[in-house]
């Protein structure tokens, strides 16, 4: 299994031509090459999110913001969550469940990702078909940093 950007184009073209089985995480199929992809759908979940946001919450300006220095700044600023700034995150990590207020979020299935990337590597092992690109869905997990009470 092969992560996003972990091998270059090059050496996947290497691998196809020595008939070395390889499945792709989290990336786009490559041209050319036959390797099946397993990924999440990303812009549904993100999607969600900012659909609550803005149906739920009346927010008009979403911001996009990446690292746990997104919730750092707005403390040292003196900015509360929620009450001055709704916070959502991706990936509903332990870190999004533990912090104070905890995270809404959207949960990435990783591992089903894992799961079925072992089911097509194995299918490939045994000469078997196997699905191009395999989508799987995300889900919003609702808790108190948008301003809902869980």
């Amino acid at each position: 299994m092969v992560f996003t950007k972990a091998l270059d184009r090059a050496e996947l073209t290497r691998l196809q031509e020595i008939a070395f089985p390889v499945v792709l995480l989290h990336q786009s199929p490559q041209k050319d090459l036959a390797n099946p992809v397993i990924t999440i759908e990303n812009q549904s979940g993100a999607q969600k999110v900012v659909d609550h946001l803005i149906d739920v919450h009346g927010c008009k300006c979403i911001l996009f913001l990446q690292g746990r220095e997104v919730i750092q700044a707005l403390r040292k600023t003196g900015r509360g969550i929620p009450k001055d700034v709704a916070v959502a995150g991706f990936a509903d990590s332990l870190f999004a469940r533990i912090l104070p207020p905890p995270i809404t979020t959207v949960r990435a299935p990783n591992e089903h990702v894992g799961q079925a990337a072992a089911r097509q590597l194995l299918r490939l092992i045994r000469s078997e078909l196997v699905e191009a690109r395999l989508v799987l869905l995300t889900g919003l997990i609702i808790r108190q940093s948008c301003g809902c009470s869980e």
